[in-house]
């Protein structure tokens, strides 16, 4: 189960900055818990009013290219040829995610982006929520931001400041998908739409090709797991949202008020619609609740929605999340077809909104995952439908020989991956203490005291996670090793719980001696003695002191300054003889 991070965006506007609060919540933790957060911290974005009208600049362009498609003429639009507006658009595009993430970096958000890399790992599955009503929040580029960029398994959604919890349906054996083919008014190629949805046999999908009202009846008669659209459809601010179902009908989303909310009911989880300018559409579905929609930020060629749909379509199918499929769609958008290249900044428009109370949906586990390769079977003839002949029978031996063996090795690593299921447990379950240990002193700190913690916290994740790979490789096999590496990693979390739990309560810390330069003396001979049994492992023994000593530093600095009742050489008593008894238990 993804990580979720929250980026609650309160108040504010682009003139005067933002107040935001970030919060994250664990693997195993149930949705919209506040108790069991893991982390919870203010900040703010600053006031940035050219940002937005970057936006406006290179959207401008983009409608302009989006309309040349549909057939308006260019000079009608601009004096330019169209290449040289569509390099236009592309330097409108760059200087928008330039723009954008600088306004990421600046010191009233650090301590955000410091607090997402303390808890959050690389190779972390991360879903990561910006939480607003701005419409002008909402569009802009935040797959741009540099953390989600290095995070590679980290996908951005939108959510609103309010929602509301509804019954979870399972998925049967198959996905099932109502999909309605609306209005072919125009240049649209709705063919594309239906076909790629045909190509997937693990989904049970039905076809409603420019429906009358009364075939929308579907909703309320049968349970549907995604409702998909593709046609025209229109959200303009100070207007009606609505979608072309036909030639003739332009349907109110408001008028569906009722029948979407009978589809939610029944266990609809997803809406797609792959039509244009959709983001005003699900501020109107929000209000129905259906708990995930996909759609375009701005409107798109058919070209580009039909590349998207296959795209994610390909990556969900396999079993990969929601948020990973839309993203590495995104990026298959950007980097193998011509949509970006026609249409500068179009990857970045595809978003999901979802409501954070509800699981997002997923490829049904009993289904097929496509694509599905259509393997011969080999059928013997006749003749060959005897016995192994006496020369074969050594062979079929040797064959069964390597099975049992295979089974064999099978139950051992399955023995082996029970042995470390505990030690794992332990760890998670002291990671979380830590967790919710840090959040509280963190809550009583001022700003100044606040980033300086994160920075005692990254020196001492540093130092763990230098410490225990050396400690684990003087051991014996394999299993040991992680055995002893979670082991190592389970005490020395818990160690850091006891000291923030003494920072809340404001009790002093036992320093266990009174003489710095005796505990410091006694650490190094310890040290010394490693040395001279250890010469296999010497740079992760070099690495793992090094950093002990930088985290020492640091943190005996902050428990000086900012913890009540701390004293520095106090504090510097304490881990050295702490550090002088891990040294001597790597000596057993």
């Amino acid at each position: 189960m993804p990580k979720t991070c929250f980026l609650r965006i309160n108040f504010g506007n682009f003139d005067k900055g933002f107040d935001i609060t970030l919060r994250i919540r664990g693997e195993s933790e149930p949705l919209g818990d506040p108790e069991d957060t893991l982390v919870v911290t203010n900040g703010r974005l600053s006031k940035c009013p050219e940002l937005l009208q970057k936006y406006q600049d290179w959207q401008k362009k983009f409608t302009g290219l989006e309309a040349n498609y549909r057939g308006i003429k260019f000079k009608r639009i601009s004096g330019l040829n169209l290449d040289q507006y569509r390099q236009e658009c592309r330097e409108a595009h760059t200087d928008l995610v330039l723009s954008f993430r600088e306004w990421l970096k600046s010191s009233q958000f650090r301590n955000v982006e410091d607090e997402l890399r303390t808890h959050l790992q690389a190779e972390d599955e991360i879903e990561f929520l910006i939480q607003t009503d701005s419409d002008e929040l909402r569009k802009m580029p935040w797959d741009t931001w540099e953390f989600i960029r290095r995070y590679r398994k980290a996908a951005i959604g939108i959510t609103p400041l309010g929602y509301k919890r509804i019954p979870q349906y399972k998925v049967g054996e198959k996905l099932r998908i109502l999909a309605i083919l609306g209005s072919t008014k125009g240049v649209l190629n709705l063919t594309e739409d239906r076909k790629v949805l045909e190509s997937f046999s693990g989904a049970e999908v039905c076809f409603i090709t420019e429906p009358k009202r009364e075939e929308l009846a579907k909703l309320w008669e049968e349970k549907w797991d995604v409702l998909f659209f593709a046609g025209h459809s229109s959200s303009q601010p100070g207007e009606r949202d609505y979608i072309d179902i036909n030639k003739y009908d332009r349907l109110p989303i408001i008028e569906l008020e009722n029948t979407l909310t009978e589809a939610v009911e029944k266990g609809l989880k997803l809406a797609i619609f792959n039509s244009c300018d959709g983001l005003g559409l699900a501020k109107r579905l929000e209000n129905f609740h259906i708990p995930q929609v996909i759609v375009w930020r701005e409107p798109v060629p058919d070209m580009v929605a039909h590349t998207f749909l296959k795209a994610f379509m390909q990556e969900f199918s396999q079993g990969i999340s929601l948020y990973m499929s839309v993203r590495r769609a995104r990026a298959k958008l950007k980097e193998t077809s011509d949509g970006e290249k026609m249409f500068p900044g179009v990857s970045f428009l595809p978003v999901i909104i979802q409501n954070p109370l509800i699981e997002p949906l997923s490829w049904p586990v009993d289904a097929p995952l496509e694509p599905i390769t259509n393997l011969p079977t080999l059928q013997p003839d006749e003749d060959e439908k005897q016995v192994p002949k006496p020369q074969d029978r050594k062979k079929l031996f040797m064959f069964g020989g390597s099975a049992i063996a295979a089974i064999f090795l099978l139950l051992i690593v399955q023995i082996c991956l029970i042995k470390l299921e505990e030690p794992k447990k332990q760890y998670d379950e002291a990671e979380k203490k830590l967790n919710k240990a840090g959040n509280l002193v963190n809550r009583g700190l001022s700003m100044e005291a606040g980033q300086k913690l994160n920075d005692v916290q990254r020196a001492w994740k540093t130092y763990r996670d230098d410490q225990c790979p050396f400690e684990s490789s003087i051991t014996g096999n394999k299993l040991q090793l992680n055995v002893r590496k979670f082991s190592c990693l389970t005490r020395i979390t818990e160690e850091r719980t006891k000291e923030f739990n003494s920072y809340v309560q404001k009790q002093k810390i036992p320093a266990g001696g009174t003489n710095y330069k005796i505990a410091e003396d006694r650490q190094k001979q310890v040290y010394d003695r490693l040395v001279t049994k250890s010469t296999a492992y010497e740079q992760k023994r070099e690495n793992a002191q090094e950093s002990w000593m930088k985290f020492r530093d640091v943190a005996c600095e902050f428990e000086g300054k900012f913890v009540k009742n701390g004293d520095e050489k106090s504090c510097r008593i304490r881990e050295t003889v702490q550090r002088s008894k891990e040294l001597e238990n790597s000596l057993k």
